[in-house]
């Protein structure tokens, strides 16, 4: 990652690395031509990655210049003037260097010199009003009217009941889409895991197990393997996560033993506030904003509680 021969100095020495913009106590590597420090660990630092936290590449640089950037990951500033990750597509996003290749961030593979996948879209428009998901056989036409469909025919995707909200069907089957599930990307980065997810359409009828919010769902999916599927309410979460209940942007967290403050459960993955106490379970999280009646009365009588704690609305 530097462009000049650099020298190991093999001496106790405080110094700054020039890399990673973090503290170091003994034998930097040092630069003749442009003075600069750097850790015996950032030699080797990656040129292009991918990270659980962005769907783009990032791209080492060895300063960003004046500025004032958030890390993508830790949320901390970050200094311009020390080497960081950033984005060619977003310019606003940036990682610290120790951030981006932490174990549970990098995916370990260097992307340099490797041309970047083209990302397939998840449908095919036919005209203004119809498409063609890669899912279903058949052309799927747009409903825009606002209605609300029987509590019996649900989303193939999400399995939600569809309650005003645009959605595309089938004239030749019962087949219905969410808008916003049809445009689900057939590839996602998450934070649950190093590697891509990939979306699932097929086995209807079996059951999954989610990772994050550990409920058993029908529908689409998100899978690595076997062991690491999403739903895709899950697998749709991105960082900064809005939630209507409460003001202040979300984050992933792995902070045990705190409980969800809808719920009062204690997962092992939430997603929580840096400012305040408020923390979300992912089962919580993604509870819809409107529902009329629920075909199964435990589960609506569990969502009403929840949703009352989120002062979400319930007809």
């Amino acid at each position: 990652t530097h462009e000049h021969q650099l020298y190991l100095v093999p001496r106790r020495i405080d110094f700054t690395c020039n890399a990673c913009g973090t503290q170091g106590d003994r034998s930097p590597y040092f630069c003749l031509q442009c003075n600069s420090m750097i850790h015996w660990e950032c030699i080797d630092l990656p040129r292009v990655i991918n990270i659980n936290r962005y769907d783009h590449r990032i791209s080492y640089t060895h300063r960003l210049g004046h500025g004032k950037w958030k890390c993508g990951v830790c949320r901390d500033d970050v200094d311009g003037f020390f080497g960081a990750y950033s984005c060619s597509k977003c310019s606003n996003y940036v990682v610290h260097p120790l951030c981006a290749t932490s174990g549970n961030v990098w995916d370990m593979v260097e992307l340099e010199g490797i041309p970047e996948e083209e990302e397939i879209a998840p449908f095919e428009v036919i005209d203004d009003s119809t498409m063609k998901h890669f899912s279903h056989d058949h052309n799927l036409q747009i409903n825009k009217d606002g209605r609300i469909l029987h509590d019996d025919i649900v989303c193939a995707a999400c399995v939600v009941q569809v309650c005003s909200e645009p959605f595309y069907s089938c004239e030749q089957c019962d087949f219905i889409l969410h808008k916003k599930c049809a445009n689900l990307p057939r590839k996602k980065r998450h934070v649950c895991h190093n590697l891509p997810f990939t979306l699932r359409t097929d086995s209807h009828l079996e059951a999954f197990s989610c990772m994050p919010c550990k409920q058993l769902f029908t529908g689409f999916r998100y899978e690595v393997d076997s062991r690491n599927i999403l739903d895709v309410r899950c697998g749709s979460f991105s960082e900064p996560f809005v939630h209507k209940s409460h003001p202040h942007a979300l984050y992933y967290s792995t902070d045990y033993y705190r409980f969800c403050s809808a719920c009062a459960c204690m997962p092992r993955s939430m997603i929580s506030c840096d400012e305040c106490d408020f923390r979300l379970c992912f089962k919580c999280a993604y509870l819809p904003q409107n529902l009329t009646r629920h075909r199964y009365d435990d589960i609506y009588m569990c969502s009403f509680k929840c949703r009352h704690n989120l002062g979400l609305l319930v007809n």
